[in-house]
């Protein structure tokens, strides 16, 4: 399983525990702009959706990642 399905797995209480690096210093050195976090979350959504995952589910899950919004700090 890659990084990504571990850390959203731990983010909603899934079987795999997520035990790297925290997600600001993962990501710091990307340099993630607003813009780019923003089709994330929308790509991310659309994934969800494929995947036939309830409405509430979808924005539980969208609002946990949400609140790293607060590490992307470039325009």
């Amino acid at each position: 399983m890659n990084a990504e399905c571990k850390y959203i797995s731990s983010c909603v209480y899934g079987p795999c525990p997520w035990s790297v690096k925290s997600l600001a210093e993962v990501h710091m050195p990307l340099r993630i702009s607003r813009d780019e976090f923003d089709r994330y979350i929308s790509a991310f959504r659309y994934a969800l959706r494929d995947a036939e995952t309830s409405d509430l589910n979808i924005e539980d899950t969208l609002r946990i990642i949400e609140k790293y919004r607060t590490f992307v700090q470039y325009n």
